[in-house]
């Protein structure tokens, strides 16, 4: 039975979805759908309808894997979560992780767009978002659609060095890759390379490397279909029963509702960056000796 022995572990809104594309399409390697099973973040909760945690629902998403050199699947998720790094070690303590970071003042700002867009934020102002978060933290001011309240912990998602020492302590750095989101974007090629030469993989021609979700509008999805399915239990259990693939389907359709429009390319208040930056000054330095990577321009704040 093909079982995976590599992990893009994240971090979420920082490329995941890009590498996700790109490997699937080399011929020597099979990555999952879904992209994000999240089958050991189970630390983290989850609606059941995005995750497979059944073992053999999630040996199924590689059946056809067989004769693949590399077996992946992308849950960013993993990153974030205190529980995965050391789960995945146990299940295939050989695999290899890739890491995808960037800077983390742009990472909160763009995780914040998404969760307003997705209605797991009610906090249309990212400045209320940061200020509510030792409210959040206590557990007060959750809004009901939200999957966990640690979600909306935005700086702490937003910690990367801790989190990449996870996979560092267990894999060590030989077995994980970090890339950021910035080279992939400016040399996708490059970069791209690196990672297949990390994976033993040699070079395919005929590779799409054009981005994904770059610069894409999101409708903001309906709170009634949330509260919809919170009062009636049946409904939800009904999704959860279907093929993972088919309930997620379904799960968009319902909140491709109209509403009000959320641009991805919404500008953060200079003010903001600033004021983040200059806490975030300690953390940058910290992930920069950690990956070897100089991070100076992360702590411009003028982006």
């Amino acid at each position: 039975m093909p079982r995976p022995n590599f992990f893009i572990a994240g971090a979420a809104k920082c490329g995941t979805t890009s590498l996700h594309a790109y490997l699937r399409q080399h011929p020597e390697v099979f990555m999952s759908t879904p992209k994000e099973p999240r089958f050991f973040d189970t630390d983290l909760p989850a609606a059941a309808r995005f995750c497979v945690r059944d073992p053999e629902a999630y040996h199924r998403l590689f059946d056809e894997a067989e004769g693949k050199r590399v077996i992946g699947e992308a849950s960013p998720s993993y990153l974030v979560s205190r529980l995965a790094a050391e789960r995945i070690h146990e299940y295939a303590p050989e695999a290899k992780v890739l890491i995808s970071l960037r800077n983390p003042i742009d990472f909160m700002f763009s995780l914040h767009r998404q969760f307003v867009g997705s209605c797991n934020e009610d906090l249309h102002r990212f400045e209320d978002a940061l200020e509510a978060e030792p409210d959040r933290a206590a557990g007060e001011r959750i809004p009901d659609a939200a999957h966990y309240p640690g979600q909306l912990l935005y700086r702490h998602n937003a910690r990367f060095a801790e989190q990449v020492e996870r996979f560092y302590d267990r894999f060590g750095q030989q077995q994980v890759k970090v890339v950021l989101m910035e080279d992939l974007g400016k040399d996708p090629v490059r970069v791209f390379g690196e990672v297949l030469r990390f994976l033993g993989l040699p070079e395919s021609d005929g590779v799409d490397l054009s981005a994904r979700n770059a610069g894409e509008t999101k409708r903001l999805r309906n709170f009634r279909v949330r509260a919809l399915m919170k009062k009636h239990a049946w409904l939800d259990r009904c999704i959860r029963s279907l093929p993972v693939s088919v309930g997620t389907a379904i799960s968009d359709l319902m909140v491709r509702f109209s509403g009000e429009q959320v641009d991805a390319r919404t500008k953060m208040a200079p003010e903001t960056r600033r004021r983040l930056t200059e806490e975030f000054v300690p953390e940058i330095d910290r992930l920069s000796k950690l990956i070897g990577r100089d991070l100076d321009s992360w702590k411009e704040g003028n982006a």
